[in-house]
């Protein structure tokens, strides 16, 4: 499982892990299965749709086919070194991450200190709802409601929306969402 090829999700900036809080909760379905037993990838790609090459993209892969989770549309940390595809590729490594130390079964909205010392607004990953913050998945600018981020990324999972997370988006209530990749694999449309 650890040898699996690792990129994935939403918007990251590199920065340190060193304290975060989490609570609140979000509804929905069954638990998502050991990573052994569906053998999911999260990776980066810059696909093509319709002739057209599309964004640096985190897709959820298995053989059966690609999910496309985030698209990385602005180049919005690019200043801090961080443009559009390093952060794709920094990301999906932290979803693969979770996903395998099975604390993707949740996603939630907290804050983590940077290397500056400053509280930085992200999204990680719980293994319980109501639990801490255990991996972080990506962070966000201040200036991104992190609520809304994660109802987006509920809507893809759940398959309410055929288009992944575009990170091109203050500080809102937390809020956790239950991940079910089998769900995401059965309604995504595959790219």
């Amino acid at each position: 499982m650890k040898d699996q090829s690792f990129i994935a999700i939403l918007a990251a900036a590199a920065l340190a892990i060193a304290s975060s809080s989490c609570s609140k909760e979000y509804p929905t379905p069954t638990e998502i299965p050991p990573p052994s037993a569906s053998g999911w990838k999260f990776i980066c790609r810059e696909g093509k749709k319709n002739g057209k090459l599309l964004p640096p993209t985190t897709y959820a892969w298995r053989p059966e086919g690609k999910k496309a989770l985030v698209r990385w549309e602005k180049d919005v940390f690019e200043a801090m070194g961080y443009p559009a595809k390093t952060r794709c590729e920094q990301v999906s490594p932290r979803f693969q991450e979770a996903y395998d130390n099975e604390t993707l079964n949740y996603m939630t909205n907290g804050s983590w200190k940077g290397k500056n010392g400053k509280e930085q607004p992200v999204i990680c990953a719980a293994s319980v709802e109501g639990g801490d913050c255990e991996t972080l998945l990506f962070t966000l600018r201040h200036k991104d409601d992190s609520k809304q981020i994660l109802d987006q990324l509920n809507e893809v999972i759940q398959g309410s929306s055929s288009k992944p997370v575009g990170h091109d988006s203050g500080v809102s209530d937390q809020i956790y969402i239950k991940v079910d990749l089998e769900e995401f694999l059965r309604n995504a449309p595959d790219e």
